[in-house]
């Protein structure tokens, strides 16, 4: 190369992270929406890829687009939807379209790993990441997560355990963090954040087979502080949690949080009768809270204790619809050329050999690209 094209070093920063999907899916359908589910249980960062359903027509409501916004999605991927609605639905989203079944193979969308090549990561307990039970009720696929039976037996031993639990286990696996959609986002999380808060913890109350309850969490959940912040969200059935043995105990550790907001939790549901959200609160040994809710940003701030308190009708998207940008970052010193400029680096990410991923500058300062992990620990990229 000419001694003219050599510019001389530099630092750069560089922001590893996968390439992420919003899955399209039919309004109303429960179909789509599980197989949404377990395509992101496939992924790394799945958890914080939004599914949105599309009306006839074409047309997504002004929410969904902003969750998709929010989230920083890179590419469309039509699950179900009417191919000409989802292309207009990708249009307005200004995003690359593909079917579902080329999700790994074209666009954007495929510059990502298995959540299983991303670790080692320790074991959850008891040694396996839950998932749906047998019966795959919709609200345990999407608090949880689920993956098909084929997809299931081709897991290399190794790569990560799953297990279908017994009832409850569904729910206090979503306390833990110790569900396999929860194991999507091992070593993903924003490194970057603007206008977040601290905020009530949210309760999602829903029938056990509501499409629309179960649709919201997901993209509400999608948007949960996983870095800067600590927002526990639970999805439950109604009329189930009085049976749970302990259960209110193991929710009330989980709200031991710092006194920067009241009440405790906001309790939510589309459906659900307020009569049986109350119900549920109190079953859960929540008071109701009096007065006005707060949000504040106090330092030091002293750990809120039992009774822990609740209200209906808070709109939680205040306080998770703040700006973020995802990505392990990590600083490269780069021998810089005119034109394209070959940067080798040691991931910050730790990854099994052979996966891709999407590489950024934090700050905006060069071209984004893609790198493929050629060894263990080391990533070479073009920009």
């Amino acid at each position: 190369m000419d001694s003219g094209d050599y510019l001389g070093p530099t630092a750069v920063q560089a922001a590893v992270l996968p390439a992420r999907a919003v899955y399209l899916v039919a309004d109303g359908s429960e179909g789509g929406l599980r197989r949404a589910v377990q395509e992101a249980c496939t992924r790394w960062g799945g958890m914080t890829e939004p599914i949105v359903p599309v009306k006839p027509g074409g047309e997504i409501d002004p929410w969904w687009q902003q969750v998709v916004s929010t989230a920083r999605a890179d590419s469309a991927v039509n699950v179900d939807a009417d191919s000409d609605d989802a292309a207009k639905v990708a249009e307005t989203l200004d995003m690359g379209l593909v079917p579902l079944a080329d999700i790994d193979n074209h666009g954007l969308a495929a510059f990502t790993v298995h959540p299983g090549a991303v670790g080692p990561g320790e074991l959850p307990g008891p040694n396996a990441y839950v998932m749906a039970s047998e019966n795959r009720r919709l609200w345990e696929v999407v608090g949880a997560g689920d993956l098909t039976d084929e997809h299931v037996e081709s897991l290399r031993a190794g790569m990560f355990y799953t297990r279908r639990p017994h009832e409850d286990e569904v729910a206090r696996a979503q306390l833990s963090g110790w569900t396999l959609v929860e194991r999507t986002c091992s070593q993903f999380a924003e490194h970057w954040a603007s206008g977040l808060e601290s905020g009530p913890a949210v309760v999602w109350v829903t029938e056990p087979g509501s499409f629309a309850d179960c649709i919201s969490f997901w993209n509400l959940r999608a948007l949960r502080p996983l870095r800067y912040g600590s927002l526990p969200m639970l999805l439950l059935p109604v009329g189930q949690v009085q049976d749970w043995l302990h259960f209110a105990a193991e929710l009330g550790h989980v709200l031991e949080r710092p006194d920067q907001f009241e009440p405790d939790v906001a309790v939510c549901s589309l459906a659900v009768s307020d009569v049986d959200l109350h119900k549920t609160a109190s079953e859960l040994e929540l008071q109701h809270h009096e007065g006005e809710p707060r949000i504040g940003h106090g330092w030091p701030a002293a750990v809120r204790k039992p009774p822990f308190t609740y209200l209906l009708g808070l709109d939680a998207r205040r306080w998770l619809a703040f700006g973020r940008s995802y990505g392990q970052v990590t600083d490269v010193d780069v021998q810089l050329f005119r034109g394209t400029t070959t940067v080798r680096f040691a991931s910050p990410v730790d990854f099994r050999p052979g996966g891709t991923a999407l590489v950024r500058s934090p700050r905006g300062r060069w071209r984004s690209g893609s790198c493929r992990f050629v060894r263990q620990g080391r990533a070479a990229c073009w920009v």
